[in-house]
């Protein structure tokens, strides 16, 4: 008796029970998200039937993709996936991230597509909706893609701004570099400018300027990414560069002017400015601030502003200087209203006015400039001393510059902490602090008369004489210091 023939799975059938599986998903999806839409809602946590569908998918990929070609024609049903992928990636492309999703939506839980696919439709829907401002739902994607593919390096370097600026996440530089450094070690060039810049300016990391050096030449060398040419530049100037090469930092600042990059032509008059390359030349630097000045750059009008208060080689012009502050200032630049505060002090462009003198100082305190900061803290003091709280708002300007570097402010805010009538204010291990960094960036007869009066403030009078005795011996015979000194013989403090 013949054995019974089992019958084959032929490509009809196949794609009919791949049909039937597809609706299977379908259904359950709308099931899921309340009858239509997005399967991962904008804002939305992953929910927990996530996973079960791609089990699903993966042994729909397993079983049935083989099944189709035991007839005569193979099928390749992935294609038409990929065509829908490059679809959506085109919109992407064009900004059209509504018309984008309606691909994506279905790609990213689509059984006929590869894991490394997966993750770019992933990707792609969280770019479109971190356009959109929908930054948990972009987070989301990002990491999904992730789960598909580790080293997908765009969506790491999303991820990686995402933390970096506290977008859909806590703010968090350190898991943003992290992130960055992964993507810029599979060969990112946008991670490896982030990663340069990151260990340029020790955001998320110490700062590094071997490293800086090695990941931007990396991203404007080996990658030849227009963007990296300033910040390469960068990493050849003082302060960036363990030995200098101002050749090159000017080479590479030119070829990033060149592609139309503003701070590298600001860098570049910065540099003339100041001597960099050779001896000052304000005029040239003028020239070059004066062209980006009138295409409206506020840090270029600032600059120019500055010049023309009586610069070496340019002649003076105050009424434009007040112009151009005010314009920068406008424009939301802080050392513009440094610079009106100075105008208005001193009666240049404008006439001598103490209140707007103070309004632009305060405009300028409040947005971190520290000099500013300093100068509104003696204006506060001179102006109030006999006030409790008015010495407290001008130590607090004072302390603020002091950790801006400004090195007079630490030693006028150690005097004041040391020396205060005010018993709630006094401070002398801060004075003290303050006043040893006062004296390690200036040696001199005041900053000295400053660290005796907050040694003895703390009861260390012997320190405070054999200090006292150092200042009076860099200074011709003074009253004041004289005075200071027959306290602490005394065993008094100094109280002004």
């Amino acid at each position: 008796m013949a054995a019974k023939r089992r019958p084959l799975l032929g490509p009809n059938r196949a794609d009919l029970t791949v049909e039937r599986m597809a609706r299977v998903v379908a259904r359950a999806r709308l099931r899921r998200v309340g009858g239509g839409g997005c399967p991962f809602p904008p804002n939305c946590a992953p929910q927990p039937g996530r996973r079960w569908f791609e089990r699903l998918h993966a042994l729909m990929l397993s079983v049935f993709v083989p099944a189709q070609v035991f007839g005569a024609q193979a099928v390749e049903p992935g294609s038409r996936a990929q065509e829908q992928l490059e679809a959506a990636a085109g919109w992407v492309k064009a900004g059209e991230h509504d018309l984008a999703r309606a691909y994506l939506d279905d790609l990213v839980s689509s059984p006929w597509i590869t894991a490394r696919q997966r993750a770019r439709a992933f990707y792609l829907r969280g770019h479109g909706y971190a356009e959109a401002g929908l930054h948990v739902s972009a987070r989301h994607d990002y990491r999904r893609a992730v789960e598909f593919h580790p080293n997908h390096s765009a969506s790491l370097m999303a991820l990686a701004h995402l933390h970096d600026g506290g977008l859909g996440v806590p703010r968090n530089p350190f898991r943003a570099f992290r992130l960055a450094l992964k993507a810029a070690r599979g060969g990112d060039a946008t991670a490896c400018l982030f990663v340069g810049v990151a260990y340029q300016d020790g955001r998320g990391t110490a700062v590094d300027h071997t490293r800086a050096r090695y990941w931007l030449r990396q991203a404007a060398v080996e990658h030849g990414a227009v963007e990296a040419f300033a910040a390469y530049g960068r990493s050849f100037r003082a302060g960036f560069a363990d030995e200098p090469d101002v050749a090159q930092a000017q080479h590479w600042y030119e070829k990033a002017a060149a592609a139309g990059d503003e701070g590298a032509r600001l860098a570049i008059a910065f540099m003339l400015r100041d001597g960099e390359l050779g001896e000052a030349d304000a005029k040239a630097a003028a020239e070059r601030f004066r062209v980006l000045a009138d295409a409206g750059n506020a840090v270029a009008q600032s600059a120019l502003a500055h010049i023309l208060l009586g610069d070496v080689g340019v002649a003076a012009d105050h009424a434009e200087a007040f112009a151009l502050y005010s314009a920068a200032a406008e424009a939301g630049e802080r050392s513009a209203y440094a610079g009106l505060a100075f105008l208005h002090r001193h009666g240049l462009g404008a006439p001598v006015d103490a209140e707007r003198e103070e309004h632009w100082l305060r405009r300028a305190a409040d947005s971190g400039h520290a000099d500013s900061q300093y100068r509104l803290g003696r204006l506060v003091h001179a102006r109030g001393e006999g006030d409790e709280g008015v010495v407290a708002e001008a130590l607090g300007w004072l302390a603020s510059a002091a950790d801006g570097g400004v090195a007079e402010a630490a030693h006028v805010a150690a005097w004041i902490y040391a020396t205060t009538r005010h018993d709630a204010l006094r401070d002398p291990h801060r004075a003290l602090a303050l006043a040893e960094s006062a004296v390690s960036r200036r040696r001199d007869a005041d900053t000295l008369d400053t660290l005796a009066a907050a040694q003895a403030a703390q009861g260390d009078f012997e320190g405070a004489v054999a200090t006292q005795r150092l200042a009076l011996s860099l200074a011709a015979a003074d009253a004041e210091l004289l005075a200071h000194l027959e306290a602490y013989q005394g065993g008094r403090a100094w109280v002004e």
